[in-house]
């Protein structure tokens, strides 16, 4: 995550944790990943929830038949033959995750279009279905604000628009007496009013939710790239930046179990710098740290596969591990290793020694490759490359030496 995006949440999360009023939106990159992250969610609630709305709001045919029975085919065919089929239609839509502004202009519409067929269809019939059609409002509202909990924008233009088509509603009835009217209407206004505050409060508790996850997140993320890295450090060699002797034992280790397992060959290299002493005492000890990192860069060079594992071994000395690798193709490697190393030489330095030949560097390689026949004897296979270590420098250095190394059971 980055720095902006975390600056962004905590500076959210001071915004909405106060007691005023504030825009139920983010900044937009946050508002993108809100969505992202709560879209399969809600629209998977919006589906069931919408489904128990339909269920519901045609079951208000019942009510209809009883209180006007005259009226019923006309009921009917509103509820059920129009306002049905596209509420299912939209509700389906839910399962393929439209975008926001569909997903709850479409939610939206239909609500609207439910309240307000249902005033069309109790609007004077009867006393009894006048003095009842506010709780189908009601009902309308409440649902849509408080249970599928709508955006704010749109709870409020919901909300908005069945209040004035109830006020509509009113003003055409004429089986209602004029206090009746004051007080249904004021009953609408008030428990709407409720409803709208009620569906502003849960949308900006569940942004603030948002937030303090996320944040949780950002903490999680940063302290696991921490270990990451402090890991990363206590595995490598500082000066050069190749492995550490400590992971090359757990890498070594690990190859050795794959080996012995798959009843595969695995090689190691040991290389170790000739004269280095003399090049510290000539040419100083920092001198001498520019070298070694010259070396740990065409070891890397000198690799094949992603799984050959290069390690400081300590000192001047470095190690190397190649594993379903057979005698030929590691002496192989050896020897483009200490080419490389003889034709790059020295790396560049400003005072000029005769004592010395200032363009020679050159390494000797002690190779050993083995077919593991138990676990955990990986130290013979080490023991003799370190014997053809021993063999190269004794014959002269800048050489390749092959010991053959015998398993152990």
């Amino acid at each position: 995550m980055t720095s902006l995006l975390r600056q962004t949440v905590r500076a959210q999360i001071l915004r909405f944790s106060g007691l005023g009023f504030v825009w139920l939106t983010f900044p937009p990159l946050l508002e993108d990943r809100f969505e992202s992250d709560t879209v399969v969610r809600r629209c998977a609630r919006l589906w069931l929830e919408g489904l128990v709305a339909i269920i519901l709001f045609n079951l208000f045919l019942i009510a209809d038949y009883l209180v006007a029975p005259t009226q019923f085919r006309q009921a009917l065919l509103i509820r059920a033959g129009i306002i049905t089929p596209l509420a299912l239609g939209v509700n389906i839509s839910m399962l393929f995750h439209p975008p926001r502004l569909i997903r709850e202009a479409s939610i939206a519409f239909v609500a609207c279009l439910a309240g307000v067929t249902h005033l069309f269809i109790e609007s004077n019939v009867t006393p009894v279905a006048s003095a009842y059609a506010p709780f189908g409002i009601l009902a309308v509202v409440l649902f849509a604000n408080i249970s599928m909990r709508l955006r704010f924008p749109y709870a409020l233009a919901i909300t908005t628009i069945m209040a004035l088509a109830y006020a509509v509603f009113l003003r055409n009835d004429t089986l209602l007496y004029t206090n009746q009217k004051i007080f249904g209407f004021f009953l609408i206004l008030c428990t709407a009013t409720i409803t709208v505050i009620a569906n502003y409060t849960i949308n900006r508790d569940e942004r603030l939710a948002y937030l303090h996850h996320l944040h949780d997140n950002v903490l999680v993320e940063d302290l696991n790239r921490s270990n990451e890295q402090l890991q990363q450090i206590a595995q490598s060699d500082s000066l050069t930046g190749l492995a550490n002797r400590h992971s090359f034992d757990r890498r070594f280790e690990e190859y050795w179990r794959e080996s012995y397992t798959q009843s595969s060959p695995l090689s190691l290299i040991l290389i170790d710098l000739d004269n280095f002493k003399r090049i510290n005492d000539i040419y100083g000890h920092l001198y001498g740290d520019h070298v070694l990192k010259r070396i740990a860069h065409l070891l890397l060079e000198g690799l094949r596969i992603k799984d050959d594992f290069a390690a400081r071994f300590g000192g001047e000395e470095f190690v190397i591990l190649l594993p379903s690798t057979g005698q030929n193709a590691a002496i192989q490697v050896a020897e483009r290793i200490r080419t490389l190393i003889e034709v790059a030489g020295l790396p560049p330095f400003e005072h000029t020694h005769t004592a010395f030949n200032q363009r020679s560097l050159t390494v000797s390689c002690g190779v050993a490759t083995t077919i593991p026949s138990s676990p955990g004897a990986q130290k013979h296979l080490l023991d003799t490359a370190d014997k053809a270590l021993y063999e190269a420098k004794s014959s002269g250095r800048n050489r390749v030496s092959f010991g053959h190394h015998e398993s152990t059971t």
